[in-house]
């Protein structure tokens, strides 16, 4: 594979586990809030935790698309040789 792939990998890997770590905190103080902590031993409770890690997954990667697709927009950002080339005197960087 080459070097992008595993990096992309690797990138959402790492966002798939801080989702569904956000979403099983969340849930853990929902059910601690209604006095209900055994709750997170229903299957229930957890097919809603991966189900809501996978819509918070889905609006981190459309919200980071739409400021990609801006930030290309405005120029500042370039491929150059198969590599992401930033320019640094950007005011928004």
């Amino acid at each position: 594979m080459r070097s992008s792939t595993l990096v992309s990998l690797r990138a959402n890997a790492v966002l798939i586990a801080l989702c569904v770590a956000a979403s099983d905190a969340a849930w853990l103080t929902v059910c601690g809030c209604t006095g209900h902590v055994y709750a997170l031993e229903h299957t229930a409770v957890r097919l809603a935790t991966i189900v809501s890690a996978l819509g918070i997954v889905i609006v981190v990667r459309r919200i980071a698309k739409l400021a990609f697709d801006a930030a290309c927009i405005a120029h500042p950002v370039a491929w150059a040789a198969d590599e992401l080339v930033i320019d640094g005197t950007c005011s928004g960087d």
